[in-house]
């Protein structure tokens, strides 16, 4: 998500990566399923859901309760 206060390069690399993610097919990556905009407002960007959070989330606890 861009900060209230993006300048364009930041705009320009965000619709970067939409582009793509949009043509990304992978079993390992989470699908882009689509983006919308209002006139001057946020860019909104459609995922797929992430049934156990984002990876930084799930490796620690992995990593928290593993026995090894």
């Amino acid at each position: 998500m861009l900060k209230s206060n993006h300048n364009r390069e930041e705009w320009y690399d965000l619709l970067s990566e939409y582009s793509f993610l949009k043509e990304m097919n992978h079993p390992n990556v989470i699908k882009l399923l689509g983006a919308c905009t209002t006139k001057g407002g946020p860019l909104c960007i459609i995922m797929e859901y992430a049934q156990y959070g984002s990876l930084r989330y799930y490796k620690y606890a992995i990593g928290r309760y593993s026995e090894s």
